[in-house]
């Protein structure tokens, strides 16, 4: 394929956030996910200079990639993945920069689709999604990176390739991977999501909810899903398939207060799992005890007090108490489109 120097397109993929099935979604239960406005976008434009050029702008980090370091970054990524399945190695120690999870994505592309790995062509991604507190950033800075480039060289690959793709790519960051994140990115909207069964598209919540930045956690989501696997068993499947099924029949009926009880009891479980710093805790009681609910969306974590994200429903004001942790607050404002290309 000849490129011209004006080729240039851009792709932008939402980030995501459950309201109801954290953790448990992993098993094989049901969550319930829905796009929100904040975004991943990766720019891609032909280069006057052979080769592949790479940058993570938010990071300041830039890469001339070839197909040799390709390769060792991705068999490096398989050695200790499978280090880690044996239980020789720690989920942190698979992916240990920013850009290893790209370049494993970008060989895939290159021998599935066969792009020419010496085209001049410079590749950006950037993200407002805050990194690593669970509105899946990782999920929709790769599902704006394949998007972007399977664009870029006309290569039609379905919905369900994709979906694969980026599904594994994720278990280097996350040890196991539901699939919710890419699905949610990808498709946008509101969705009851489960392994191996067709989503169900749901209505965006009707009843206004919050989304509070308790900071980034000191655990990451691998070590949160590994923490979790030595505690789950079939009581707390039961437990989670119950509280998002009356979660989704509240949203279908739109009635606030079935939801703010089955958020009550999701947090209940997820404190159970361990995976709620006690300062966050503490937070969502001060918002139970002005008659609302909240809990964490995303994997939590086992150390430190900054649990990532906290969705809230909440009639009373919460601005005096997110000022008082130290906590960001902003509106939930959900994303009907999932991840689009676009032209100049």
């Amino acid at each position: 394929m000849i490129l011209k120097e004006k080729d240039f397109l851009f792709s932008r993929a939402p980030a995501k956030i459950i309201l109801s099935g954290e953790h448990a979604v992993v098993y094989g239960c049901p969550a319930v996910a829905v796009a929100v406005n904040r975004y991943a976008t990766t720019e891609i434009a032909t280069n006057p200079d052979q080769g592949i050029f790479f940058t993570l702008s938010d990071l300041r980090t830039t890469l001339r990639l070839t197909l040799s370091t390709l390769r060792r970054v991705r068999d490096r990524l398989l050695e200790t993945y499978r280090r880690f399945i044996e239980g020789k190695a720690g989920i942190r120690e698979v992916v240990t920069a920013p850009a290893d999870l790209f370049q494993y994505t970008l060989l895939s592309l290159i021998e599935d689709c066969q792009i020419d790995p010496v085209c001049g062509v410079r590749i950006n991604v950037h993200s407002t999604i805050p990194i690593g507190c669970g509105m899946g950033s990782s999920a929709a800075t790769i599902v704006s990176f394949v998007k972007a480039i399977l664009h870029f060289f006309h290569i039609d690959k379905g919905i369900e390739w994709i979906e694969k793709l980026i599904l594994d790519v994720e278990r280097f960051q996350h040890g196991r991977a539901s699939g919710v994140d890419s699905f949610i990115s990808l498709h946008g909207g509101c969705a009851r999501f489960q392994k191996g069964k067709t989503p169900c598209r749901l209505d965006m919540p009707h009843h206004p909810m919050w989304i509070i930045l308790t900071g980034r956690p000191e655990s990451s989501t691998g070590e949160c899903v590994a923490a979790v696997s030595e505690k789950w068993n079939a009581h707390l499947t039961a437990e989670f398939e119950e509280v998002t099924s009356l979660f989704e029949h509240g949203l279908k009926e739109k009635s606030s207060s079935q939801l703010i009880e089955t958020m009550r009891r999701n947090h209940q479980l997820l404190a159970t799992l361990g995976v709620v710093p006690e300062k966050v805790r503490s937070f969502i009681s001060a918002i139970e005890k002005q008659g609302g609910a909240a809990k964490i969306s995303g994997a939590g974590s086992i150390r430190g007090d900054s649990g990532g994200v906290v969705i809230a429903i909440s009639e009373a004001p919460l601005e005096p108490l997110c000022t008082q942790y130290g906590y960001q607050l902003f509106p939930l404002e959900g994303e009907m489109l999932g991840a689009k290309v676009y032209c100049s």
